[in-house]
């Protein structure tokens, strides 16, 4: 009977062990976990991390703050004058913490407050503490009046490796612009599902009948909407004998009559599909009408 206790009480005791390194407990994102997308924010009154709070619960993403060693003032026109200091003497500021997993993620949303027309130093010193080669900075600010376009133009310079989205002034955005400005940089929405859009020759053809000669090949355009990283794109012919259609997208019209394209898309466990019909036509024998000959008298 005790050995049963004691063998039980070890299962115990290991679940528990995984649970806590699994993140279950602490909410923990690990590499495995599939999350690339991080919101990383510096806020001095609550203004910025409260928008950042929101982007987070959109995304579903990781997120970290950003805080200095050295406090600033609390009083807004001492903060203001220190700020401006930091401004003159292109400082970088300690940060208080390291943000450990920083590699495993390819988007980067990055907040903060407009001080004297452009970003804290704060984070400058973020900004060159990382590598941010293949990562995707993607900027917002909450700002009294200045715009994020002098902030944005200065972290390229600073951050050269990364390639940035388009920046907002989420100071007054509500939640459908937010959205609408996560979609547009590429970043998923939490619960959201993807789009699969497929053109052929530049024309959207997603769920529509396109037509192809007898003998004609054309390339299938796949792109998905709200999704970042790595994709596994299938394709299925639902008559082999009339549309073939090769493991890269380039589909062939073999013989007259019409197929569905299936194409499926992956991204670690999620998917998408969608279709395409091309009606297959015969070429056409008639000869073309010749123009009658005029004269010309000039």
């Amino acid at each position: 009977m005790r050995r049963k206790m004691n063998r039980a009480a070890k299962v115990i005791a290991l679940l528990f062990v995984l649970m806590l390194t699994s993140g279950l407990f602490w909410g923990r994102a690990d590499a495995a976990s599939g999350k690339k997308t991080l919101v990383v924010y510096f806020s001095r009154t609550g203004t910025t991390k409260k928008a950042a709070e929101q982007i987070q619960k959109l995304t579903g993403a990781d997120i970290v703050r950003l805080e200095a060693r050295k406090k600033y003032p609390s009083d807004y026109d001492e903060m203001l004058e220190a700020a401006q200091k930091e401004q003159d003497s292109n400082a970088r500021p300690k940060l208080a913490s390291k943000i450990t997993g920083f590699k495993k993620y390819d988007t980067i949303l990055l907040g903060f407050p407009i001080w004297w027309g452009e970003q804290p130093m704060a984070i400058n010193t973020f900004l060159e503490s990382y590598d941010f080669s293949g990562k995707k900075v993607i900027p917002f600010c909450t700002s009294g009046g200045s715009g994020i376009a002098d902030s944005v133009r200065s972290m390229k310079k600073i951050c050269k490796t990364a390639s940035f989205g388009t920046g907002l002034d989420v100071t007054n955005a509500g939640k459908s612009r937010l959205q609408k400005w996560l979609k547009s940089n590429g970043v998923s929405l939490a619960g959201a599902s993807p789009e699969v859009t497929i053109k052929i020759r530049k024309k959207d053809v997603t769920k529509q009948t396109c037509s192809l000669t007898k003998g004609e090949k054309a390339a299938l355009k796949v792109s998905v909407s709200g999704w970042s990283g790595g994709k596994n794109i299938t394709y299925k012919s639902s008559d082999k004998k009339t549309v073939s259609v090769t493991s890269k997208g380039v589909v062939k019209a073999v013989k007259a009559g019409t197929a569905k394209i299936k194409v499926t898309v992956k991204n670690g466990k999620k998917s998408a599909a969608s279709w395409v019909k091309i009606k297959v036509v015969k070429k056409s024998t008639a000869k073309p009408e010749q123009p009658e000959k005029q004269s010309y008298s000039g």
